[in-house]
């Protein structure tokens, strides 16, 4: 099953090859089916981005294509490959559009070497926009295509990744939180946290939608104490979750901030904590999870990774071991007994977004939820006395992308107070 098959057979348009080449005839005013197939490749190459070998002589070979059955529109992905020469083949990839009183639109699709091909994994039509999320050799890329002018908006994507409506939802890269793009404008949203996963597993998300709205599906897969027939190892799904995605409303990620502070101080009250416990844990769950950048590019060279940083998970770990060794009032007990609370119960429970729900409740219950999903991982750190292992960007110091004037004072607090012995590259 080739990348236009996949595409037609995953629900999106077209349903077949044969439908999608006779509309870019007539969309072009060919009177009869586009020529296209698929390209020689016997190269010796396999490129990373597709998993088959690159083009070995000349053609020409539509990728993927969508059509827009109400406005008559047709957009195609193509690649086209020239005789080879002096151990050179020249390749080129274009998106193009046509129909629907549009003349025919073609720009190179951006990537870092059209050579290499491209694995198109969405390709829809929002209003004037034409929408692409596509895999090349070094990135995965979600390109917003505006009609007729031929302007593009880019980013970079994980490379799992899936359209739920007018919504891009995509596993982060550290697989600990599942971005959201608003369509057609690559606008970010408040992210969905993630639970941590078991060494060794990885983890999968779909999408579907039902008359309470949209979903996104999420599981944690590993290997099976059986094995096939042949004698390979079976996956098996550890654990699975359903969260309700944002609606239009909700979408975005302008936040009150010192309002999403002060909800999140009152949900963790009712878990025993006081204030500077409840800014220490905003300070190392919140923040990091809320903070969502846009990153947009109008050219390939300019792209940048989609990295958020990551959370100083190490934190609660360090400053339970900091009162610990200053112990007299009972300050670490009290300490460990509110990650206890906080991960008992059922911290699994969280669906997602709820109808009514302000940007500014949905960030805190976020939140929350990422925090309770963490936090028996952290209070078992705590008993054992070592520093979670996920420390990342925090051995030099201050780690994250945001200045530490930005947290909750309460976590200034702390972190100026916890002694360098207590962080990480810093152990006896």
């Amino acid at each position: 099953m080739d990348d236009l098959d996949r595409v037609g057979a995953a629900g999106r348009n077209p349903g077949s090859r044969t439908e999608l080449l006779s509309s870019i005839g007539a969309a072009l005013g060919l009177g009869g089916r586009y020529e296209a197939s698929p390209l020689p490749r016997a190269s010796g190459y396999l490129s990373p981005a597709t998993m088959q070998e690159a083009p070995s002589d000349r053609g020409v070979e539509i990728l993927a294509g969508t059509i827009d059955r109400q406005d008559g529109r047709v957009g195609w992905v193509e690649q086209v490959a020239g005789s080879p020469a002096h151990g050179h083949i020249p390749v080129n990839i274009t998106i193009n559009v046509a129909g629907g009183g549009l003349p025919h639109l073609r720009v190179d699709l951006p990537t870092y070497n059209p050579f290499f091909g491209c694995n198109v994994k969405e390709m829809r039509f929002f209003d004037e926009t034409l929408v692409i999320v596509y895999r090349e050799k070094h990135h995965t890329i979600a390109c917003s295509l505006d009609l007729p002018s031929g302007e593009q908006r880019l980013s970079t994507v994980g490379a799992q990744c899936v359209l739920a409506g007018a919504l891009l939802c995509h596993l982060s890269w550290r697989g600990d939180r599942v971005d959201l793009l608003a369509l057609p404008d690559l606008m970010p949203c408040l992210p969905l946290p993630v639970p941590p996963i078991d060494a060794g597993s990885s983890a999968s998300i779909g999408a579907d939608a039902g008359p309470d709205g949209s979903w996104l599906r999420w599981a944690e897969v590993g290997a099976a104490a059986e094995h096939d027939t042949g004698g390979a190892t079976l996956l098996r799904e550890r654990q699975v979750h359903r969260w309700f995605l944002p609606d239009e409303a909700q979408r975005g990620v302008h936040l009150d901030r010192v309002a999403v502070w002060t909800r999140l101080r009152e949900l963790l009250t009712a878990f025993g904590l006081n204030h500077q416990e409840a800014d220490i844990l905003i300070g190392v769950a919140a923040m990091p999870l809320l903070y969502v950048p846009r990153f947009v590019a109008g050219t390939y060279a300019r792209l940048l990774d989609h990295d958020t940083g990551s959370p100083p998970w190490w934190f609660p770990v360090a400053w339970y071991q900091h009162l610990l060794s200053s112990e007299g009032n009972g300050e670490a007990a009290r300490w460990l007994a509110g990650l206890d609370r906080l991960s008992s119960g059922n911290a699994e429970d969280f669906a997602g977004w709820r109808a009514g729900w302000s940007r500014e409740e949905g960030a805190a219950q976020l939140a929350l939820a990422h925090l309770r999903t963490h936090a028996s991982r952290l209070a078992s750190a705590c008993r054992a006395g070592r520093l979670p292992a996920d420390q990342h960007d925090w051995h030099n110091g201050w780690g994250h992308p945001l200045p530490i004037g930005a947290f909750p004072r309460g976590f200034r607090r702390a972190w100026n107070h916890l002694p360098a012995r207590f962080r990480p590259g810093r152990r006896p």
